[in-house]
């Protein structure tokens, strides 16, 4: 039997902890991540699942392959690491972009509700017995030994190096753009950036 791989991201921060979205409609944390679209390497899928559930765009050059897991009996996991700074950026800036139908009434619903950082070292707390044996498999030494990143700085909408504004936050090592939030309103874009030339 062929099994469907999903494509998501592991981000670590300086607190060990993991960032998560909240499936909607269930008890469930997850990591970002989803089925390829036809044509797409599996880094492109995890860089477009990233930016679909939690308006967090990701450089590609800066993702870790940590390889292919075994998840469900029909589905496998290839995951791709980045180490952030705490406070790199706002839980409260992301938001979901993607939808499906409500069970009982066929609304479209937002597939994520909330988002968190979550301890990868109390996993039974808040993960699913199938994510756990995934996460636990990681080598998070490989993770915790990326370049972290650490800080950020705003940009105006339509003026981001990425080309959509939002939230930039620069490597300090290769200075070079890693990841963007998009999606913010704009007066929040503004604001920030007023604050980062004072």
């Amino acid at each position: 039997m062929t099994k469907v791989v999903s494509c998501g991201i592991v981000m670590l921060n300086s607190r060990r902890e993991l960032f998560v979205c909240h499936a909607t409609g269930t008890p469930r944390w997850d990591l970002p991540k989803g089925v390829q679209d036809p044509g797409e390497s599996a880094l492109q899928t995890a860089v477009r699942e990233a930016w679909e559930e939690t308006s967090l765009e990701l450089e590609p050059e800066a993702l870790f392959d940590l390889g292919v897991f075994d998840y469900l009996p029909a589905k496998r996991l290839h995951l791709f690491g980045l180490r952030v700074g705490t406070g790199t950026f706002r839980i409260d800036d992301c938001r979901c972009h993607t939808s499906f139908p409500h069970r009982i009434t066929g609304i479209p619903t937002l597939e994520v509700d909330g988002y968190a950082w979550k301890p990868i070292d109390r996993l039974g707390e808040w993960c699913g017995k199938n994510m756990t044996r995934v996460l636990t498999a990681i080598d998070w030494a490989r993770i915790e030994a990326l370049p972290e990143v650490l800080s950020s700085r705003c940009a105006l909408p339509g003026r981001g190096p990425l080309g959509k504004g939002g939230c930039v936050f620069w490597s300090p090592v290769t200075q070079a753009p890693l990841v963007e939030v998009t999606g913010l309103r704009s007066n929040e874009i503004a604001q920030r950036a007023d604050r980062s030339v004072e």
